[in-house]
């Protein structure tokens, strides 16, 4: 089994304890860490165009997901294998004693997509379509990994975790995402109230100037002196 959907698989090389984890994490945390300052430029570049809400959703996205994709499809020897069974590896993951490395690496792999998704896009509010993405994003990864022969382990463990995580962070936003949906109902009930005053305020005009433009009526002539 490899960590994060592919990062480390057992009889390649792996060494265990604080050593492993930093051999299969500590990948991750440099990339990160080295990217921050770019990140906050390129967030910075797009804030101009695209505001602060979404240039720092769309950069969070990349910045977040991309040192994991970097250690997953980075070769680790030549040669495939692929489990189709669930939870067959995470079955040997409990035995062996790697849970944190495991389980940890897998849950965070899409864990920046599926917490930004919902702040980003309403649409992905719903927790089964952040389940979706991130079930379809791992199973392209696990597949990229069989197709290249990188010496990475293809399972479906991985692809549950994987979703599993994504679907976990997007609940971690729904503070925010709660308050980007009442800013965009504030926005539209304020148009709409805007809309209806000048509704109103052209009905009004409308009819006043019916009322100024009305035909004069002319009072009928007192005939009473011309009676015989």
């Amino acid at each position: 089994m490899i960590c994060g959907a592919g990062l480390w698989r057992k009889g390649l090389g792996e060494t265990g304890g604080v050593d492993g984890t930093w051999q299969a994490w500590g990948g991750v945390v440099v990339v990160a860490i080295g990217a921050i300052p770019v990140a906050g430029v390129a967030a910075w570049w797009l804030a101009r165009w695209r505001g602060w809400r979404v240039a720092l959703c769309d950069v969070g996205m990349v910045t977040g997901t991309a040192p994991w994709l970097w250690m997953i499809l980075t070769p680790n020897g030549t040669g495939r294998s692929v489990n189709l069974v669930p939870l067959h590896d995470l079955a040997e993951q409990l035995a062996d004693g790697r849970v944190i490395e495991q389980f940890g690496g897998n849950l965070l792999v899409f864990a920046a997509l599926g917490f930004l998704l919902p702040v980003r896009w309403s649409w992905f509010a719903r927790s089964f379509r952040i389940l979706l993405v991130g079930a379809a994003a791992s199973i392209t990864v696990e597949t990229v990994q069989f197709t290249l022969a990188i010496g990475r382990h293809s399972s479906v463990d991985d692809v549950l975790l994987n979703a599993a995580g994504a679907c976990l962070a997007s609940q971690l936003s729904r503070p925010w995402l709660a308050s980007h949906t009442a800013g965009v109902a504030g926005a539209v009930g304020r148009t709409t109230a805007l809309i209806r005053r000048e509704h109103s305020s052209n009905t009004s005009a409308a009819d006043s100037a019916k009322v100024g433009h009305a035909p004069w009526h002319t009072a009928p002539a007192d005939t009473e002196g011309d009676a015989p």
